[in-house]
């Protein structure tokens, strides 16, 4: 019980603050004192515990790996490591070598690493893994995983499936429950070294693989430009494939059917979805005679005090109760980008006009009513948001998702009646747009297609039933969500009569609202959003003069140019990518 040595490590410690210090022993009796720097790098140190009087520390490189790893003594000194709550891999460190390798990929053996926990070395053939599962995550329970030589496996042929990123959850549980049960195929996950930049995924080696002799077989279009893709002529029409198949075509939305209707072609069917808008007070929407940009500038000007901040999240950061705010570029990138690229693109003719007046007004009023440094008081932080009662200075609320409880929830915070819009329009109808996830494609020069569609089918129904805040592509299921959330419960009251029951608690603030049901007209404009959702993905062109439009514009912002020399330069810019593609 006597202390009989001491070693201090704050020398050490040469990034500052640090995170999981621990003690690791290998299984040769080493011991190793470890650490992860708490920084944006999340770096790893490692140092072995040598001599005895005195101690010391000798670096011992990358044999615990780096960053957030977990680690676990594997025979003859070396190191398991793997990194919990993602799929991927486990590695070996291998002592002599100085180095670590991929030992195995987690979805091979029927397991994700979303699920593992722990690893233990029995042999060098034999692995016991502690595992937590779920639905499709396979059962919890202690797994052994035996090292099995290829050719005593059966023979399966391989089903590429490109996906940039990694792919979402979804897809790895389709991918390790498809191999569980497919005795002809194997699903592979490829990432084909893309890397990821501001103007989105850069996949130079997936773009010339698709027109060689050896393409994947599906295209996840998750970090993918479909629009992109199916001018290439690479994607096979989906349509021939729902005759007879798992999937009801006439259950799926028709806006989701035209969006992805490329070139004649159905080039994906996206499984879940989300639709943004914009919700406002009712008493300001009396008046307007549609939602074109005019009748936006005429809202705003009637309410000078939201200059700096119009459109709010609706939430706030917990603890201080500032209110996040969306900025100038949110204005210009989002909420206008469709008004814009159809109001001054003259898409046939291949012209355009960002040097007209009437756009120079657009650049002004995001930058007078859009959130930016200076504008309010006390400039908002993001760290943890809550909902929050919405000030008078907010006119309007951005969600990027609704639910049928959304407008319920708005009216608390607003405190008063509510109306939802799309994002302007020059026509003034609105524009709801959609964002999907769930969306793959079938490669056309690909030879295993009805093998592809078969993986479709399993991961659209993993997509639908996993679905959490996402809306499901099913007419069906958006029908039984509406008949759920506008149906009250109810229980036996006094004397036998019915007594309606609240299903939860609403929280705005430090306030709780009990929630019975949603009212049949929020429940009508929800699903009118819904069904005016626009689904067609933006194409390349489209989302550079967006950023082009967003890029020059700060430096209006900051004092560095006119308003005019900043018109004149989007003119220039965009007129050259118009010019790019034309025929």
């Amino acid at each position: 019980g006597n202390q009989t040595a001491f070693l201090s490590t704050e020398e050490y410690h040469a990034g500052g603050k640090i995170s999981n210090e621990e003690l690791f022993k290998d299984s040769e009796g080493r011991v190793y004192y470890t650490y992860v720097n708490q920084n944006s790098t999340m770096s790893r140190a490692t140092y072995e515990i040598t001599g005895g009087d005195p101690l010391r520390l000798e670096d011992a490189g990358a044999i615990l790996g780096d960053g957030i790893m977990s680690h676990s003594a594997a025979p003859g000194g070396d190191v398991y490591q793997f990194v919990t709550g993602s799929d991927g891999y486990l590695y070996l460190y291998d002592r002599k070598a100085g180095s670590r390798r991929e030992l195995l990929r987690w979805m091979e053996s029927g397991l994700l690493g979303t699920g593992v926990c722990s690893v233990a070395g029995v042999t060098p053939e034999i692995l016991l893994v502690t595992y937590r599962g779920s639905l499709y995550d396979g059962q919890s329970g202690i797994y052994q995983l035996t090292r099995t030589p290829v050719e005593d496996l059966p023979e399966r042929e391989l089903l590429v499936v490109a996906a940039p990123g990694g792919g979402t959850t979804e897809l790895q549980k389709a991918a390790m429950l498809f191999n569980a049960e497919s005795s002809t195929h194997r699903v592979a996950l490829e990432s084909y070294g893309g890397w990821l930049t501001e103007e989105g995924w850069e996949t130079p080696r997936l773009d010339a693989s698709l027109v060689s002799s050896n393409p994947p077989d599906i295209l996840n279009f998750g970090e993918l430009n479909t629009v992109k893709y199916a001018r290439m002529g690479v994607l096979e029409d989906l349509s021939p494939y729902l005759e007879g198949s798992s999937i009801d075509r006439e259950d799926i939305p028709e806006n989701i059917i035209e969006g992805y209707t490329l070139g004649g072609k159905l080039v994906s069917l996206p499984a879940i979805f989300e639709v943004g808008c914009i919700v406002i007070r009712a008493s300001q929407a009396e008046g307007l005679g549609g939602w074109t940009m005019e009748d936006l500038y005429r809202m705003t000007e009637q309410h000078p005090e939201s200059m700096g901040g119009a459109v709010g999240n609706g939430y706030c950061r917990m603890g201080d109760g500032y209110e996040k705010r969306k900025e100038s570029s949110w204005l210009l990138g989002e909420l206008c980008a469709r008004y814009y690229l159809d109001e001054f693109i003259d898409w046939a003719g291949g012209e355009c006009r960002f040097d007209s007046d009437e756009f120079c007004d657009l650049i002004a009023w995001a930058g007078t009513y859009g959130w930016r440094p200076g504008h309010v008081e006390k400039p908002t932080v993001s760290t943890f948001w809550e909902p929050a009662y919405i000030s008078e200075d907010i006119l309007m609320v951005s969600k990027s998702e609704i639910e049928f409880t959304t407008l319920a929830m708005l009216k608390l915070q607003y405190g008063e009646k509510v109306c939802l819009k799309g994002y302007p329009t020059a026509d003034g109808k609105g524009y709801f747009p959609a964002r999907t996830a769930g969306g793959l494609g079938i490669c056309v020069n690909s030879s295993h297609k009805e093998a592809a569609w078969e993986f479709m089918e399993l991961y659209r129904k993993i997509c639908i039933e996993d679905a959490w805040l996402d809306i499901p592509a099913s007419k069906k299921l958006i029908r039984e969500l509406y008949e759920e959330e506008t149906t009250p419960y109810y229980t036996e009251g006094k004397g036998g009569k019915p007594l309606m029951v609240a299903k939860y608690d609403m929280s705005v603030g430090d306030d709780r609202f009990p929630h019975y049901y949603v009212p049949q007209d929020q429940a009508d404009a929800i699903l009118d959003a819904i069904e005016r959702a626009d689904f067609t993905p933006m194409s390349d062109e489209e989302e550079m003069i967006v950023s082009i439009v967003v890029e020059e514009a700060e430096s209006y912002y900051s004092g560095d140019k006119s308003i005019e020399e900043v018109a004149g330069l989007i003119q220039n810019r965009v007129q050259l990518v118009l010019n790019e593609i034309k025929p």
